[in-house]
C-alpha cells in the first residue's frame, strides 16, 4: 500500500505544479520559474550526488545524463513554457494524457503486450485531448501541444529510470538525476529567457518555494520510492489523478472557467485511464471464480 501512497502524493504535487506556476509567471519568466525549483531541489540534494557519484561506472554516465535531460530539462521547460501560453486547466488535462502514453510506449519500444481494449480507450482519450486543445476558455493549440509533447518525454522516462533504480537506491538515483539534470538545464533556461525582470510578491514567493520544494524535491523523490516497487504501468495510472486535482485547485483558486467543452475534455481524458486502471483488479478478482 505505500509505494501507492507515495505515486498519489507525487501525482498530487505535480497535478497542482500548473496552479502555483501560473501564480509564479507573475516573478519571473517560464525559463527561470522552472530553473529556481530545479535549483532548490538540487541544493538539498548536493551532498548525497557527491557520495553517489562513485556508485556509477564511467562508460554509464551518457545514459543517465540523457536520462536526466529528458527528466528535467526537456519535460519541465516543455510543460511551463507551454503553459505560458495557455490555461493551467486545459494544459493539466493534456497531463492527463501520460498513463496512455507510457501504456502506447510500452507496446512500441518495450514490446509489452497492447489489447484492442487499450487502443480504443486511447482513441477516446485522444478526442478528449483535442477537444481541449482546440476550443476551451483560454486554451490555446501551441501552449497545449508542447504540454502534451512532454507526456511522451515524460512516457520514456517513467520505464527508463524503473531499470536504473534496480542497482541505485532512492536517494542515490534522485541526486543524480536532479543534479545533473538541473546544471543542464542552466543553458537552455538562460537561452530560452524572453523577460529578465524579476517582481517579487508574497504570492508569487510563496507558490515558487511550492514549486521548488513540494513540486519538485518532494515529488522526484515520493516518485521514485513509489515506482521502485510497482509496475510502470500502474504507477502511470496515477497520473491520470493529476489533471482531476489539477482542474479542481485552478477553478478554486485561480477562478479558470470551465466550459462544456472542457467538461467533455475531462471526461473523455480520465474515464478512458480510470477503466485501464481498474480492469487488472476486476480480472483478478473473477480468475479465482472462475477456477
Amino acid at each position: 500500500m505505500a509505494p501507492y501512497l507515495y505515486v498519489l502524493a507525487a501525482a498530487f504535487l505535480w497535478g497542482t505544479s500548473f496552479v502555483a506556476g501560473k501564480m509564479a509567471f507573475g516573478v519571473a519568466d517560464a525559463p527561470l520559474i522552472v530553473l529556481a525549483r530545479f535549483t532548490m531541489a538540487s541544493i538539498f540534494w548536493l551532498p548525497v550526488f557527491r557520495s553517489a557519484l562513485g556508485s556509477i561506472p564511467r562508460a554509464r554516465w551518457g545514459a543517465l545524463l540523457l536520462l536526466s535531460f529528458l527528466m528535467i530539462p526537456a519535460t519541465f521547460l516543455l510543460q511551463f513554457i507551454g503553459l505560458r501560453y495557455t490555461s493551467a486547466t486545459s494544459a493539466t488535462l493534456m497531463i492527463g494524457f501520460e498513463p496512455l502514453m507510457v501504456m502506447l510506449f510500452g507496446w512500441l519500444i518495450w514490446r509489452e503486450q497492447m489489447t484492442l481494449l487499450n487502443l480504443m480507450l486511447a482513441a477516446v482519450a485522444l478526442i478528449g485531448v483535442l477537444l481541449v486543445m482546440g476550443w476551451p476558455d483560454g486554451a490555446n493549440f501551441v501552449g497545449c501541444l508542447l504540454v502534451l509533447i512532454s507526456t511522451v518525454v515524460v512516457a520514456i522516462w517513467v520505464r527508463w529510470s524503473k531499470s536504473w533504480m534496480q542497482g541505485l537506491s532512492v536517494n542515490a538515483f534522485t541526486a543524480l538525476t536532479t543534479v545533473s539534470g538541473t546544471v543542464m538545464l542552466i543553458p537552455f533556461a538562460l537561452l530560452m529567457t524572453n523577460d529578465w525582470q524579476v517582481n517579487f510578491s508574497s504570492q508569487g514567493v510563496a507558490a515558487l518555494l511550492y514549486l521548488g520544494i513540494g513540486c519538485s524535491l518532494g515529488a522526484g523523490w515520493l516518485w521514485n520510492m513509489g515506482i521502485r516497487s510497482i509496475p510502470a504501468d500502474s504507477g502511470g495510472m496515477f497520473l491520470a489523478l493529476e489533471p482531476v486535482f489539477g482542474v479542481i485547485f485552478a477553478v478554486a483558486l485561480l477562478y479558470e472557467p470551465l466550459s462544456t467543452t472542457t467538461l467533455a475534455g475531462i471526461g473523455l481524458v480520465v474515464l478512458p485511464v480510470f477503466v485501464i486502471s481498474f480492469l487488472p483488479v476486476l480480472q483478478a478478482r473473477r480468475s479465482p471464480e472462475a477456477c
